[in-house]
């Protein structure tokens, strides 16, 4: 029953964040990605006029022993759009592998025919859900925190936080990780994916 339940209220919560996807509260070009929907702000500004446009389902797995959820970035985005495309960033449990780190994440995309899978991970694992953003005009960039544990492992340990960079327009092809630079040797773990930001310059005129 906690399974079940669990997984209906990830469901759930990817419905409310399709509401902001389909609204026409994204910028002319069409590019964007959001977390949770917002109200007024601060300021007392007009709040943004949203339209449901469907309610369906995303994907399906079955319970983690992770701990974590689909769901489990909260503020963070899962979502993204570009142009007319909408992509999220699914997790799939791998039950074959002991937690911490036994999760992988999926690229959906929504297509005429409904939402369908485009990659997944094919050798890292994971805690928690990955970040998804975008490089407008084409590229999806995704934060993936693999672990450095063995198959055999369990709990947490060491992981390598990567940016995985696909191609919008063919989004089975094959992605590219980019390994960022640190100062000094930071000790990353499960839990090192909590926030990615991609800032896009902004042209002249623009």
């Amino acid at each position: 029953m906690f399974q079940a339940q669990t997984t209906r209220i990830a469901a759930i919560a990817v419905f409310v964040c399709l509401r902001v996807v389909t609204s026409a509260a994204w910028g002319e070009d069409g590019s964007g990605s959001v977390g949770t929907s917002r109200g007024p702000d601060r300021h007392g500004s007009d709040p943004i006029d949203l339209t449901v446009e469907a309610e369906e389902i995303v994907f399906s797995d079955v319970y983690s022993n992770s701990g974590s959820t689909p769901m489990w970035c909260y503020g963070n985005t899962l979502i993204v759009r570009l142009g007319e495309e909408v992509f999220v960033s699914a997790t799939e449990s791998l039950p074959q592998f002991k937690p911490l780190n036994d999760c992988r994440w999926v690229l959906m995309k929504r297509t005429l025919g409904g939402w369908t899978r485009q990659q997944a991970d094919e050798k890292g694992r994971q805690r928690e859900p990955c970040l998804l953003g975008c490089l407008p005009p084409d590229k999806l960039v995704l934060s993936s925190n693999p672990t450095l544990l063995g198959p055999d492992a369990s709990g947490g340990g060491p992981a390598r936080p990567e940016l995985v960079v696909i191609e919008a327009a063919s989004p089975k092809s094959p992605c590219r990780s980019l390994l960022p630079g640190w100062n000094g040797n930071p000790r990353f773990n499960q839990h090192s994916y909590a926030q990615v930001r991609i800032v896009v310059p902004k042209t002249e005129g623009g």
